[in-house]
């Protein structure tokens, strides 16, 4: 699984534009709760707003323990914010979560890294890491800032992640992030990237018999093997400090997906900006965002299509200190030309209230485009059949939501919220379908093979859920979080496949004495089912085993610059009836360890 880091807040930006790989949504609101802030993160959407779940994080340094983890920003919509460029990198980020060869989609909300709330010794300029595990799988990573000077910073990291048995996932990547200060009001930013994912359909192909699934193993079908490449560069231009009032941001990018053998490619164009000013004693913002993605001629002939949209979004963001109130009142629009309807449009309103430092009360209203392309629903899902046709966006024209946010005591963060979001062209993976052609399989009418495509229908779901995390004296950190989501949709004979209907996370660490640190979290996951289409036309269900993710890590520092750690990945999963599958016929790698050093020089 491809992760990044992102050094920069710069070079955060420049990510706006490139693929949605895992991994996480943007923060949105940060308000001061003592000494501490609390962070509302949404889970399931690119738009930065909490209305699907919010996570908690302290406005500390945050250095996650194991193994180095290098993520990509989520695109969101078009909305940018101005601030200083840093020339600092970011912490160190680790995963305890090597337990499975298939990533976590995008509505996975709940992430232990995202709980970890303890101080660490702030990490020097660069790292290396390495680390080997069985069954054998293998992870280095290395990053350092070649400048990084008062005007001028320039860092290179790169990632190399391996599993090499029966199921094989070789990720590669490569980044450069560049930002210079023209002048004390102007900043230049620039990166670019490669990244290569290699990989086999190594899945069970499934039959219909008697009304029941039955999993069957094609040996031929899992020899198969893909390498997909992605490149990206991206180059901006932002203001430092107002420019006659106004603050702005500019940014093109270009990011390319291509089919390794094949002359299936993506060729995405986006153009990004906004602009800021003070009207009133409040701020006035206008965004425009301009998306593309435009593929090669094999791939019009399996019915590919260009696609394009333009997107506009002002809003005027109103602050009442003498009442502790701040409210946004906007608005979003999107033309897509080339693909579904052309005009969409949704609200952007936000409420939120401080009552010193125990609590904060939000809601409002909002909505989202997306984009559906190639490279998104190969993020979402690697297996997903290059070939199948992405037919439409995804169009959210309402999003509501309420939450609040407690600090009753020092140390302790509780947030309640809940939403609705209603969505057109909502799309839901399932197995691609075949009828028989191959004897060893003629005695069902149809074959599911272990590549995805997807059905579309319009949606809506209904979230309720509960985050809590504790620390006390930065020794010690528990994190739990619950989430309920009920779905509707409008076709009956579809269900919102692999989407949970109940999440939960339980999890703690303990630095048990110095630079010995101890780390557990469970993940639970229920109700999900995947989804089938007969040649006939007959859609069906089939339940998925319940998710019981169990990990354990340690890690021990010394020398100050070294660490070496272990971590025991999905230990449940050495049951065959307990190990669990992300998409249909496709295994986790089941229990395994994982264990390296790293060195911060």
């Amino acid at each position: 699984m491809v992760k990044k880091i992102i050094i920069s807040a710069a070079a955060m930006l420049l990510c706006i534009a490139g693929r949605a790989q895992q991994q996480e949504a943007a923060v949105t609101d940060t308000a001061a709760i003592g000494m501490e802030s609390a962070t509302v993160t949404p889970a399931d959407s690119t738009e930065a707003t909490p209305q699907d779940t919010t996570f908690f994080s302290r406005n500390i340094k945050i250095e996650k323990d194991y193994i180095p983890e290098i993520k990509e920003a989520k695109r969101p919509c078009i909305e940018l914010k101005a601030h200083e460029i840093p020339v600092a990198k970011s912490d160190i980020e680790y995963s305890v979560a090597a337990s499975s060869i298939i990533p976590r989609s995008e509505f996975h909300p709940i992430e232990p890294a995202k709980f970890s709330g303890m101080k660490r010794r702030t990490p020097k300029e660069g790292y290396a890491s390495a680390s080997i595990g069985y069954p054998l799988q293998w992870n280095a990573q290395a990053f350092y800032p070649l400048i990084n000077s008062d005007r001028t910073y320039f860092d290179i990291n790169a990632y190399h992640n391996g599993f090499y048995t029966d199921k094989r996932l070789i990720d590669t990547d490569l980044r450069l992030n560049f930002s210079h200060k023209l002048n004390r009001d102007m900043a230049i930013y620039a990166a670019a990237g490669y990244t290569n994912d290699y990989y086999n359909y190594y899945g069970d192909v499934a039959t219909l018999d008697n009304g029941f699934m039955t999993s069957l193993t094609d040996s031929a079908r899992s020899a198969l093997a893909r390498s997909v490449h992605h490149a990206t560069a991206e180059i901006g231009l932002r203001s430092l400090s107002p420019s006659r009032g106004w603050t702005y941001d500019a940014m093109l990018n270009y990011d390319m997906t291509a089919i390794h053998g094949s002359e299936l490619a993506e060729h995405q164009v986006n153009l990004t900006g906004f602009a800021a000013t003070q009207l009133g004693g409040h701020t006035l913002r206008i965004g425009l965002d301009f998306m593309s993605a435009l593929y090669s001629a094999s791939a019009h002939g399996h019915g590919i299509k260009n696609n394009a949209v333009f997107g506009l979004s002002p809003a005027y963001d109103m602050e009442f200190a003498k009442y502790n109130l701040k409210l946004r009142v906007g608005a979003k629009l999107f033309f897509s030309f080339l693909n579904g309807r052309i005009v969409n449009a949704m609200p952007d309103v936000k409420l939120t209230y401080d009552y010193g430092n125990l609590l904060r009360v939000y809601a409002g209203v909002g909505g989202d485009y997306q984009m559906n392309t190639l490279s998104t629903t190969l993020a979402e899902c690697r297996y997903y059949s290059p070939l199948s046709t992405v037919e439409k966006n995804t169009y959210t024209p309402l999003d509501a939501f309420a939450g609040i946010d407690i600090k009753p005591v020092s140390g302790l963060l509780i947030n309640a919220h809940l939403s609705y979001r209603m969505m057109l062209d909502a799309h839901f993976l399932r197995n691609e379908t075949t009828p028989y052609a191959n004897s060893l399989y003629n005695s069902s009418p149809a074959l599911f093979y272990n590549t995805f495509t997807a059905e579309y229908s319009n949606a809506g779901v209904f979230n309720v859920g509960v985050r809590a995390d504790y620390t006390l004296r930065d020794r010690f950190n528990f994190f739990a979080a619950f989430d309920y989501n009920h779905w509707s949709l409008n076709n009956p004979d579809m269900e919102a496949w692999y989407k949970p209907t109940v999440e939960a996370l339980f999890g703690a660490e303990a630095e048990v004495i110095k630079g010995l640190r101890l780390k557990a979290d469970f993940y639970l996951a229920t109700g999900r089912t995947a989804g089938f289409r007969m040649p006939n036309g007959t859609i069906l269900s089939a339940d998925m085993r319940n998710i019981y993710d169990l990990n354990i890590s340690a890690s021990y520092t010394f020398l100050r610059d070294w660490t070496v750690f272990l971590a025991a990945n999905n230990i449940l999963g050495a049951s065959d009836k307990l190990n669990y599958q992300w998409f249909y016929g496709y295994d986790t790698i089941g229990f395994n360890i994982m264990a390296g050093v790293n060195l911060a020089f």
